[in-house]
């Protein structure tokens, strides 16, 4: 049996070479990132997501949550005339450890181009605060503010049923107030996207026992 590399880091001292190596390689993008989270926050009246995670109802311990659904973004890239539709996937696998950490895988896979980028909920810096409350969870994810430009989030919510066992994923783009576009950077290369709005459809939600991210 193999464990993906996170988990093991994380595994070995209770997070902390994970956290560090976390806080070295996306400290500046989090710097950036961090007033485009607030102003999000206040669209959505979820203040609490600026708080750090929440922990997660017994039910779930120990289980796996996969996500997943269908994105088409209006959107050109800086200096193109035209706006054009772009679909893409989003995939977010989610474990949640018997002590109550949150592990989480983030996907987007657009054009081709995979861009991946795994983060342990309620440490230091991580950008997806997972928020618990009754039969549902929720995060908030930014896209890649451009300083003095108008960013944009996805406000993602995860509904359970059946004691925990079906689910329901729902994404939500939401834009800065007052803004007709968004101009963010593109996570596969950085480069400028104005984006008008986005849509999703095929939500797939599915929960599981066991750690996901252990290799059988």
């Amino acid at each position: 049996m193999r464990r993906c590399n996170f988990i093991t880091r994380f595994d070995r001292a209770v997070a902390g070479p994970l956290v560090v190596r976390a806080q070295r390689r996306h400290t500046s993008r989090y710097r950036i990132l961090a007033p485009a989270l607030i102003w999000v926050v206040s669209i959505l009246s979820v203040a609490s997501a600026a708080n750090g995670a929440t922990k997660p109802p017994s039910a779930l311990l120990g289980k796996s949550v996969l996500l997943s659904w269908q994105e088409t973004r209006i959107e050109r890239r800086a200096g193109s005339p035209d706006f054009h539709p772009v679909s893409g996937t989003i995939k977010l696998t989610i474990y949640i450890g018997t002590d109550g950490h949150v592990f989480n895988r983030y996907g987007n896979i657009t054009s081709g181009r995979t861009f991946q980028n795994d983060q342990v909920a309620g440490t230091n810096r991580a950008g997806r605060p997972w928020q618990f409350e009754g039969t549902s969870m929720r995060t908030i994810t930014p896209f890649i503010a451009v300083k003095g430009k108008p960013s944009a989030a996805r406000n993602i919510t995860v509904n359970f049923r059946n004691e925990f066992t079906q689910c329901s994923v729902s994404s939500t783009w939401a834009k800065e107030n007052g803004s007709g576009t968004t101009v963010t950077a593109s996570p596969h290369d950085r480069s400028l996207v104005e984006t008008q709005s986005v849509s999703s459809a095929a939500e797939s939600c599915i929960v599981q026992s066991g750690n996901v991210f252990v290799a059988q």
